[in-house]
C-alpha cells in the first residue's frame, strides 16, 4: 500500500502536517524528494497503518530499529554507470532524541541544476534546539536544490555550493532570532551536489565537522578537513591523529551554520569514476567506528545494506551519539551485486 505518484505533493503535505503535529517525523515532499528526521519509525507505521510509505517510485521501509532510510537508482545514458543513493539516520543508544537530519534528492530534472543532491546535518549539542537547526537547514537545502537558477546567481558549481551553504546559514541564523529560547541554535552541514557536467563531477562542501569519504579501488580517503579544535591541533602537530578521537576537546567545532560570527564554507570538486563510493556522515559514526570497518562495509555491501550495517556498527560500539549516513555509489552499467 502506498501514496500514488499523481497526488504525491498534496498527500505528502497532508502527511507532513499530520505527523509534524505529533512530533513524530518531518517529511518534505518536493517532486521526488524525501527529507527524513528522527527515529520513531514504528510509531509512523502505526499511525499510517502502512508497511511502507511510497511517494513516487522511492520506497521508505518501516521496520524495527531501522531508523529512516531512502534509496534510489539514477542512470545517465552513455555515462557508463548508474548511481545508487541510500541514507539513514538513527538516534543511537544513549541520546534521548535525534538532532541529525538528512536530505536525499534524486531523479532531479530541469529546471533543477543538479542530477542529485545529498546532505547531512548535525545539530550542535549543548546549544538551543539542535534538532530544529538541523531540520531547518535540511528543508532549506531541499527547496533550493530543486529550484531553477535565478538571475544573477553564480553559474560555476563551486560558487553555487558556497552560496547554498551561506543561504542555509542565514536560514538557521534567522530562525534563531524567532524567540529568546531559539537564540544560539546551530548545526553542521556537509552537502554533495552531482552536477550536469562532463566529466560527471560531485561537488562536496561543508561547514563544521561532519565528514565525507570516497572509497576507490579499495582505498578509503577522507575528502574534507573538519572544522574542529582538535583537527586544527592535529594539523599544527600539537595532537597526534591517534590521540585525536580521545581528546577531551574533540567535540568543540570552530564554525557551524547559524553561528553569529558567520561562516567560511569549504568546497571541493571530485571527478567521478565508475565504482566510486562516497560516504557523507555525522561524527557519531567516525567517533566510534574505525575507518577499516567502514571500508570493509562499504566495499562489501550495496548502499542500502551498507547504511544499515554502519548504523549497526556504531550502535554495537556503544551508540553514544546520533548517527546519520548517506552513501552514493557509482555502479558500472550491467554490473550488479
Amino acid at each position: 500500500m502506498g501514496v500514488k505518484h499523481q497526488s504525491q505533493k498534496s498527500l505528502g503535505q497532508a502527511i507532513c502536517k499530520s505527523l509534524a503535529s505529533q512530533s513524530v517525523i518531518q517529511t518534505l515532499c518536493h517532486a521526488d524528494i524525501l527529507l527524513l528526521q528522527r527515529k520513531t519509525i514504528s510509531e509512523v507505521a502505526s499511525l499510517l497503518g502502512l508497511a511502507d510509505l511510497r511517494i513516487g517510485p522511492s520506497p521508505i521501509k518501516f521496520g524495527a530499529n531501522q531508523g529512516e532510510q531512502a534509496m534510489k537508482h539514477v542512470e545517465w545514458p552513455g555515462a557508463g554507470y548508474e548511481l545508487e543513493i541510500a541514507g539513514i539516520t538513527d538516534p543511537g543508544l544513549v541520546r534521548p532524541s535525534n538532532e541529525d537530519s538528512l536530505v536525499v534528492l534524486k531523479d532531479l530534472v530541469p529546471p533543477s541544476r543538479y542530477l542529485a543532491v545529498a546532505g547531512v546535518f548535525d545539530g550542535v549539542g549543548g546549544l538551543a534546539h539542535g534538532a530544529l537547526a538541523s531540520s531547518a537547514a535540511a528543508q532549506c537545502l531541499a527547496q533550493i536544490a530543486g529550484d531553477p537558477l535565478s538571475p544573477g546567481s553564480p553559474t560555476v558549481p563551486e560558487a553555487q555550493l558556497e552560496e547554498i551553504l551561506r543561504q542555509l546559514h542565514e536560514t538557521v541564523r534567522k530562525r534563531g532570532l524567532d524567540g529568546p529560547t531559539l537564540m544560539g541554535m546551530a548545526t553542521t552541514a556537509t552537502v554533495a551536489l552531482l552536477v550536469r557536467a562532463c566529466p560527471v563531477t560531485l561537488w562536496i562542501g561543508h561547514v563544521g565537522d561532519s565528514p565525507a569519504f570516497c572509497l576507490r579501488d579499495g582505498q578509503l580517503q577522507k575528502l574534507i578537513r573538519e572544522d574542529s579544535l582538535v583537527c586544527d591541533l592535529v594539523r599544527r602537530g600539537l595532537v597526534s591523529p591517534e590521540d585525536a578521537p580521545r581528546h577531551p576537546d574533540r567535540h568543540i567545532i570552530t564554525q557551524a551554520l547559524g553561528s553569529p560570527q558567520g561562516i567560511d564554507p569549504h568546497v571541493g570538486a571530485h571527478v567521478v569514476e565508475p565504482g566510486d563510493c562516497f560516504l557523507l556522515c555525522t561524527d557519531g559514526l567516525t567517533a566510534i567506528v574505525s575507518e577499516k570497518t567502514m571500508r570493509t562495509i562499504l566495499d562489501s555491501e550495496p548502499p542500502h545494506r551498507a547504511c544499515t550495517e554502519l548504523i549497526r556498527a556504531a550502535n554495537g560500539a556503544g551508540g553514544i551519539d546520533n548517527v546519520t549516513v548517506i552513501i552514493m555509489k557509482f555502479i558500472p552499467m550491467h554490473s550488479r551485486y
